[in-house]
């Protein structure tokens, strides 16, 4: 079984400007139009009209224009928020995570836990300067 079919057009590895059309195919040996040799298939690789290699991040950016947010890290272990990536290739991005319903919650609450401490240590404080004899 070949990786090609009658009609593809390929490209020779050690000649890139010369693109073939195939017109037979007997498992790894592949024939030519207009030629009269035969070749082995591990010779050649398929032609593309577009050759050029895909975007870097390419899945990410196709993420960002519909709308995910993404974060990016260069050379630390902290994720950074990016309006408008840049899509450098020594940078690494990823679409940013979704905090699922408990996760929020547990942040609101975290905030008002912390909040509340902060709220008590200035009570104790103003305490402290009222009374003396209490420690602030």
């Amino acid at each position: 079984m070949s990786k090609f079919k009658v009609g593809d057009e390929v490209q020779e590895l050690r000649f890139k400007n010369s693109i073939l059309t195939i017109d037979h195919v007997n498992g790894p040996i592949i024939s030519f139009k207009g030629e009269v040799y035969q070749a082995h298939e591990a010779n050649y690789k398929l032609f593309t009209v577009y050759p050029n290699l895909p975007l870097s991040h390419f899945e990410l950016r196709v993420e960002h224009a519909k709308g995910a947010d993404i974060e990016f890290r260069s050379n630390s272990d902290e994720w950074f928020y990016v309006f408008s990536p840049t899509w450098l290739e020594h940078y690494e991005y990823r679409v940013k995570p979704v905090k699922s319903d408990a996760e929020k919650r547990i942040d609101v609450l975290q905030k008002m836990i912390d909040d509340h401490e902060q709220h008590i240590i200035n009570c104790r404080c103003e305490l402290s300067y009222l009374k003396p004899n209490i420690n602030c």
